[in-house]
């Protein structure tokens, strides 16, 4: 949570950046790594959201 609270724009700008990296199809290596950073980044993502929805809507 902390990370996207005090980082969410890098995020966003590291997410396009590898995002572009991955779609370049020259070197496989990148590819790979571009790919895993993709998945953390959108772990990160994904549970921010879950943790804003659950102080939105607690559970009763």
């Amino acid at each position: 949570r902390e990370l996207a609270e005090s980082y969410g724009k890098e995020l966003i700008e590291t997410n396009q950046w590898v995002t572009t990296i991955f779609e370049n199809k020259m070197n496989e290596q990148a590819r790979s790594m571009a790919a895993w950073v993709l998945v953390k980044i959108k772990g990160i993502v994904t549970e921010y959201q879950r943790l804003l929805m659950e102080d939105l809507l607690p559970l009763a």
